[in-house]
């Protein structure tokens, strides 16, 4: 409306918001709302990226001790179709990684006899023996016998009950035997047998097997060699090994192989006399209990410890310190032994039979480890394989662990000097 003063026209609005401020405050709000979006957006996507790294950080140990089942390649298949009744073969695949059948510790070893332990000049010869077969410098390690199958300590051990029993028989110290191993370039692995002992068996009565009138139990007539063995389930005998595991741990080894963690060959006769718990299903618990306090005392010094079984055994059903998941050991050797694996029949657990009678050492090789490997109850260990035979010269060994490696088997011992 408009009116006229002083002939001029007055004009007079009436306020009204513009609606392109309104406008452009709403696109602001909008924008706003989308920024505050899209920065979320970034945040869940770098904080998902750097959980996975973060996680496997955190998780790292349990990586180690819970390590999937490893598959095997397609050629594999074709080698042990009779076994297909005892182990999964399924998720098998062509990847190159799928043969790396060892877990986190690898072992390229050659195993010495306990003759060459009796004095400085044959344990330095056998190191040299091992130099010179070693062209190639594949050879990391060397086992070396400090406690024998039958009692004897290839050491000059301080252990009382040990020294009582007359079972030293060297006069090497363990600081001495390490120190030579090294000079060489090896790291040694300290084998020593558990329970096949009769020197301490003989010395400590309460450390052996028993007949039910207290008397030593001995395996056979004295006539035919009859010997004592060292009983799992006494305390004397888990503490005399426990000593002994203690003082190799402390004088620096790291790794500990114990063999003949297993019972006698009872006879029916045998039991009469000792009694029903001698062959009672649940007598593994003394065995993998033995184990597991030898363990307790070897990681006190930051030590592994590995137990050492046949691997026809092993694959017919019959181990009772692997089957078992109480067994608590850093990992498992599994012995090939050339010599006897030709002259047996191997059964699986279903009753098939393993037929490496026309096989080459290398098939037959591939044939057990690929069994062993099947199975998912030994995916939480370290797996090393041993070959060994009193017939085979070095060299032969050395080309079949050369094989088995490139086919991903890169943990191994070699063993001619079986006892």
């Amino acid at each position: 409306m408009a009116k006229e003063r002083n002939n001029r026209k007055i004009y007079k609005y009436k306020y009204k918001p513009r609606k392109k401020r309104k406008n452009t405050m709403r696109l602001k709000k909008v924008f706003y709302v989308l920024r505050f979006i899209l920065l979320l957006c970034i945040l869940v996507v770098i904080g998902y990226t750097l959980a996975g790294p973060v996680l496997k950080i955190l998780h790292k140990d349990d990586n180690v001790e819970t390590t999937s089942e490893i598959s095997t390649s397609q050629e594999e298949i074709h080698v042990i179709t009779n076994v297909t009744d005892d182990y999964d073969l399924s998720g098998l695949n062509d990847d190159s990684e799928s043969q790396k059948k060892n877990n986190t510790e690898n072992f390229s070893a050659v195993r010495i006899s306990s003759d060459s332990l009796k004095g400085a000049d044959s344990f330095k010869k056998s190191l040299q023996d091992v130099k010179k077969e070693d062209t190639n410098k594949k050879i990391k390690n060397i086992v070396v016998p400090l406690k024998s199958t039958g009692g004897e300590l290839n050491f000059l051990s301080e252990n009382e009950d040990a020294v009582s029993a007359k079972a030293v028989v060297s006069d090497l110290k363990l600081d001495e035997i390490y120190s030579k191993a090294e000079s060489f370039g090896y790291e040694p692995i300290a084998e020593i047998s558990l329970l096949e002992d009769a020197i301490y068996s003989k010395y400590n009565v309460n450390a052996a097997f028993t007949t039910k009138s207290g008397s030593r139990w001995i395996d056979n007539s004295l006539e035919a060699g009859g010997k004592s063995w060292l009983d799992p389930s006494k305390e004397e005998c888990a503490s005399y090994l426990e000593s002994i595991v203690s003082e190799i741990v402390s004088a620096g080894f790291k790794t500990i192989l114990c063999t003949d963690v297993c019972y006698p060959n009872f006879r029916q006769s045998d039991i009469s006399y000792l009694g029903d718990e001698v062959s009672d299903s649940s007598r593994y618990i003394n065995l993998t209990g033995l184990v597991y306090k030898i363990k307790q005392e070897a990681v006190q010094k930051g030590a592994s410890v590995y137990v050492f079984e046949d691997i026809g055994k092993y694959i017919s059903g019959d181990s009772e310190i692997v089957k078992k998941e109480s067994l608590e050991a850093d990992g498992i050797v599994f012995n090939i032994d050339f010599d006897n694996v030709r002259n047996e029949e191997i059964k699986t657990k279903s009753g098939n039979i393993l037929d490496i009678s026309d096989m080459t050492n290398e098939e037959a090789a591939d044939l057990l480890t690929s069994a062993v490997m099947k199975s998912s109850e030994i995916s939480r260990f370290n797996v090393t394989f041993e070959y060994s035979s009193k017939t085979l010269d070095e060299s032969k060994f050395f080309d079949i662990s050369q094989k088995m490696y490139y086919k991903g088997y890169m943990s191994y011992i070699l063993n001619k000097e079986m006892e």
